[in-house]
């Protein structure tokens, strides 16, 4: 069996089974081998912009006896998959924004496959956003806490969709509705962190009253969603 990491379970998980998967950026085509292995999926197609990573991933495939499964392809994004071809879209290990170009040069691909497995590493509020705004609803999202770092994952499908709150796109509705410990991990983390960042610029006595008011209402929206996480984890 293969092994992957924490990160790439959590993605892996969050496949819907019997779906024919796209792997963006796959890199070594962990996740389509491991999914293929547990007998999740049918097949797969792995792409990838290098032909390093690629090359790797094909000989994977080779190891793993995987070649008549996986088709792999060297790829900008989604500019080589057909609009017929998969069920399900991964894109995981990139920036927000990089995301959000990949599936906007393809949107019709994208559509026709109805599901979307993304874990962003960067400006993930934003990304949010950027799903609500072009027709997608968050239907799950998972973190997890992956060698000290957290990463967040969400499955979106075709929808309308949005929060009422700003904090639900910068914490994760999905998250806090489920209680994840891991949020909870994280958001305690980042309340110390801000308290501390306050308490320095309290004691600088400088000109940043500005500052102050900034990390003030940062550690309000955390202090709040923790609230509502130990009411029962629901907000409208």
């Amino acid at each position: 069996m293969i092994k992957i990491s924490k990160r790439l379970k959590m993605v892996a998980s969050m496949v819907s089974p019997g779906n024919r998967l796209a792997d963006v950026g796959t890199d070594h085509a962990y996740v389509p081998i491991y999914l293929l292995e547990a007998g999740h999926i049918p097949s797969a197609i792995a792409m990838d912009i290098n032909e390093g990573p690629l090359k790797r991933a094909m000989e994977n495939v080779a190891r793993y006896g995987y070649e008549d499964r996986i088709s792999l392809r060297l790829s900008d994004g989604l500019d080589r998959l057909e609009s017929n071809e998969a069920d399900t879209i991964l894109i995981a290990g990139m920036g927000g924004p990089l995301m959000a170009r990949i599936l906007a040069d393809h949107m019709a691909t994208a559509r026709k496959a109805g599901e979307l497995i993304l874990q962003p590493q960067s400006e993930i509020a934003r990304f949010r956003h950027w799903l609500h705004d072009n027709g997608w609803r968050i239907q799950e999202e998972r973190m997890v806490r992956d060698e000290g770092k957290y990463y967040t994952a969400m499955r979106a499908v075709l929808g309308e969709e949005r929060y009422a709150e700003e904090w639900a796109y910068r914490f994760g509705k999905c998250l806090v509705d489920a209680r994840s410990p891991v949020l909870k991990e994280w958001l305690l983390k980042e309340q110390e962190k801000y308290r501390q960042i306050r308490d320095h610029l309290a004691q600088a006595g400088q000109n940043n009253e500005d500052r102050q008011a900034f990390i003030q209402d940062h550690l309000d929206d955390i202090a709040g969603t923790l609230s509502i996480y130990e009411k029962g984890g629901r907000y409208i």
